[in-house]
């Protein structure tokens, strides 16, 4: 089983399996984001839901372990810019192929995936920052357990179109660029 390390640094989060934080190949991408909640879960969820959709994409590439990294800059009144880069570590050694480049910065540019992701980390970000509102819990147990999403649902739901309009306007106006 992979011992996954999630980094953070200010408002900079990096996920990768242990011993590979450094992508030998990297597709970026940056589209607007409502940042409602806590803004280090929504960069956590995000990391793990694009870290799995591009080890679903790339899995069969020998010695591959998935790189993300997740970087938001707020902007005022609840608006940020989501930037991610998503890559791969080549544990077996060897060239970089361009299709590899190319599948993840297809991964990244598609719409309806960033919508997911998005609404994912939304709900996650909402309902950690409402249970240490209620009182029910601190950030350090928030921090700590799984969260459901029942509670954060109604507001998902309020937002939700919000969420894919701004998913679907990014993918007229992100712009991916492969390195």
């Amino acid at each position: 089983m992979t011992d996954w390390v999630m980094r953070h640094d200010g408002p900079r989060t990096c996920h990768a399996a242990r011993g590979a934080e450094r992508a030998d190949f990297a597709a970026r991408a940056e589209w607007p984001v409502r940042l409602d909640g806590d803004a280090e879960r929504f960069r956590t969820a995000v990391a793990r839901q694009v870290r799995q959709d591009l080890w679903r994409a790339l899995s069969r590439v020998r010695g591959f372990s998935p790189v993300v990294t997740v970087e938001t800059e707020e902007r005022p009144g609840g608006e940020a810019l989501l930037r991610l880069g998503a890559g791969g570590a080549l544990r077996a050694g060897g060239p970089v192929s361009a299709a590899w480049e190319a599948r993840a910065a297809e991964l990244l540019s598609d719409t309806g995936l960033r919508a997911r992701w998005t609404m994912h980390a939304h709900r996650r970000a909402c309902a950690a920052a409402e249970k240490v509102r209620a009182g029910a819990a601190t950030e350090k147990e928030c921090a700590g357990e799984a969260i459901g999403t029942e509670r954060a649902g109604a507001a998902v739901q309020e937002s939700g179109a919000d969420v894919a309009l701004q998913a679907d306007r990014a993918g007229a106006a992100g712009r991916e660029i492969a390195t």
